[in-house]
């Protein structure tokens, strides 16, 4: 089929090529000379282009400038899942109008389209044949070159070592199957406005995790001020985990974030957790490892009532104490048992 041009067209096209050529904008007199037709026919053609959101203009020096309209940049999402039906129930989930949405159906499959496309976020299965959702996320965020790509993890597996294991991985976020699709359509939006990142939250307790946690301490220990740093690990956790399930490690966890909290409160102190559950605390704070394991072991019977699993091991370091030991800011962490 042909398409045959008409004159209005013609002349449309033509603004539009030599609008290209400029980046600040011409006035209409010149655009008219270039195009070869009077001022007047130019500026009407030019008021429709601006009512279609093709072209616009700004006032300088008592000049109307016009120039191209800048295309609002729409995210591009791939989905990645080997059964169709889920990947369709997740293209239906997003709106087409805030989304450009490819998908794959294997771990390999979306690599491919991720060097032929610029993407923006993935929302991710785990389980495929082949290559695993975790794979596929471990070499996007160890690449330089992709590793600013969001990473969100839709997956039906939803224990709290699976969600570990996707932050381990350098997932941004993670969601279980059955979802909701607004809530993931928010989660998407949410996670598109901050950069991504391969040191996410803990997936329970919502805190920083290891890297933040050598951030802040390189930051208390440039100020020179004095400072303690604590660390609360909480050991048998598996076996606690065997007898109680993963839903009451889940609450022990959330559980023992307040106590910490509570005893912070006011004070300007840092609290972190990392995935291996190291609770790290850093401030001027004196006497909170009596405190904590006091605490602790009023509420042991409560949740561990053999109190054969859970232990509470802590460890700290001042200031003084690492200046005196000349303890490099890289190896504090480990002086006090953080993993």
């Amino acid at each position: 089929m042909i398409t045959i041009k008409n004159n209005n067209d013609e002349i449309k096209d033509k603004i539009i090529e030599f609008l290209k050529t400029t980046t600040i904008g011409e006035p209409s007199t010149e655009i008219s000379k270039q195009i070869g037709h009077n001022r007047l026919t130019i500026s009407k053609y030019l008021e429709v282009l601006q009512a279609q959101g093709i072209v616009t203009n700004q006032e300088m020096a008592q000049a109307k400038l016009w120039k191209l309209a800048e295309e609002e940049k729409i995210p591009s999402i791939l989905i990645v899942d080997d059964e169709p039906h889920v990947v369709n129930l997740i293209k239906l989930s997003l709106n087409p109008d805030k989304f450009k949405v490819f998908e794959a159906y294997s771990g390999n499959e979306a690599l491919e389209i991720i060097r032929s496309n610029k993407i923006d976020l993935v929302v991710l299965d785990l389980m495929m044949p082949g290559m695993t959702g975790f794979q596929v996320c471990k070499i996007l965020k160890q690449n330089p070159l992709t590793s600013n790509i969001h990473v969100i993890i839709l997956s039906a597996k939803g224990e709290i070592k699976d969600k570990i294991n996707g932050i381990e991985h350098g997932a941004d976020d993670y969601i279980t199957k059955p979802f909701d699709p607004l809530e993931l359509e928010a989660r998407i939006s949410l996670s598109l406005k901050h950069p991504a990142t391969n040191d996410s939250k803990h997936p329970v307790t919502k805190l920083p995790t290891k890297k933040n946690i050598e951030e802040q301490l390189h930051n208390f220990m440039f100020e020179n001020k004095d400072f303690h740093v604590y660390s609360f690990n909480l050991t048998g956790l598996d076996k606690f985990a065997e007898k109680k399930g993963h839903k009451k490690v889940n609450e022990l966890l959330v559980l023992f974030t307040r106590l910490l909290n509570n005893n912070i409160l006011e004070k300007e102190c840092f609290l972190g957790h990392t995935i291996s559950n190291s609770f790290v605390v850093i401030g001027d704070i004196k006497g909170l490892d009596d405190e904590i394991s006091k605490e602790f072991r009023k509420i042991l019977p409560y949740i561990d009532e053999q109190s054969q699993s859970l232990k509470l091991d802590v460890n700290k370091l001042s200031n003084k104490e690492i200046l005196q030991r000349n303890i490099h800011a890289t190896d504090v962490l480990k002086e006090i048992k953080v993993s």
